[in-house]
């Protein structure tokens, strides 16, 4: 299977504050070349990237504009968002 570098978040089950619901989806599909991942596959997704150590030259766009819970489960350094970007 080809190796995921651009992929953006979107899923359904998941809430969004600024940007509807309907706009989520459009963002996420509009996207072409992107990979669409859900909560559970973005968290996967980071933390592969984190034990591979191969997050570089890889892009997450969010299409919703509320982290997901699966990569910030808690208040923390060792949260899965912020250990990927640095």
């Amino acid at each position: 299977m080809e190796e995921d570098k651009c992929i953006v978040y979107y899923d359904e089950k998941y809430p969004s504050s600024w940007i509807k619901k309907d706009d989520a989806e459009k963002i996420a599909n509009f996207l072409e070349n992107f990979r669409i991942k859900n909560a559970e596959e973005l968290a996967d997704f980071m933390n592969n990237c984190i034990n591979e150590e191969n997050a570089y030259g890889k892009l997450v766009v969010f299409s919703q504009d509320v982290i997901p819970y699966t990569i910030a489960k808690e208040y923390s350094t060792d949260r899965i968002y912020f250990i990927y970007t640095i």
